[in-house]
């Protein structure tokens, strides 16, 4: 009997370890996107054809960010917190999306809380990140989203979105300035797209 309890000991107590280190990971994550109410910096994209692409990006919560790309990407993405909008200067068009259709909508939510029932979470820990993935249950045409984060401290390093097609795009950021002033006119999405402007 001894050793039966003493067997089960070693089974439950590091399966119940893990268990408490993942809750703690997983509060610590929605803190620090919570508590990130606005970013900014550099950002290099891999499309899902495996085109690399570089630029600048802002990020307001809730749902609003700006992805300007350099050239020679003739492109701009806007979320103003209802619609995604990728702006074409080369053929002078915008296609938009609904918002609550991809899965930015996580990353932009006003108050993201990966330890509740909000979202389907798959969480992994590495010596040096932690890696969330996030789906929406209710949204399933939204697809997912793969959020990396250095752990000590916790910082957001990338994400990976996958489309309901399942195609994947990967976004690396880089010199990140939290809680910065940034200006909401980024967030305009237009109708018509003369040229490249800068703000």
């Amino acid at each position: 009997m001894k050793k039966i309890f003493l067997l089960l000991t070693l089974i439950i107590v590091p399966l119940l370890s893990s268990v408490h280190a993942k809750t703690n990971a997983l509060t610590d994550i929605s803190r620090y996107m919570t508590n990130m109410k606005t970013a900014e910096g550099k950002f290099i994209q891999v499309g899902p054809d495996g085109v690399i692409s570089e630029g600048d990006f802002a990020l307001k919560r809730p749902g609003r960010v700006y992805f300007d790309y350099d050239e020679p990407t003739p492109l701009r993405i806007i979320a103003d917190g209802f619609w995604v909008a990728v702006e074409n200067y080369d053929i002078k068009s915008t296609d938009r999306y609904p918002l609550s259709e991809t899965p930015l909508s996580i990353l932009l939510a006003e108050k993201p809380d990966f330890t509740g029932s909000d979202y389907k979470i798959t969480f992994e820990e590495h010596a040096d990140h932690y890696k969330v993935h996030a789906s929406d249950p209710n949204a399933p045409k939204q697809g997912t989203i793969s959020l990396v984060f250095t752990n000590n401290p916790i910082a957001i390093k990338s994400w990976v979105t996958t489309d309901a097609q399942g195609l994947k795009t990967v976004i690396t950021l880089q010199n990140v300035r939290l809680n910065v002033p940034v200006a909401s006119k980024l967030f305009y999405i237009e109708n018509n797209i003369p040229s490249r402007k800068t703000y």
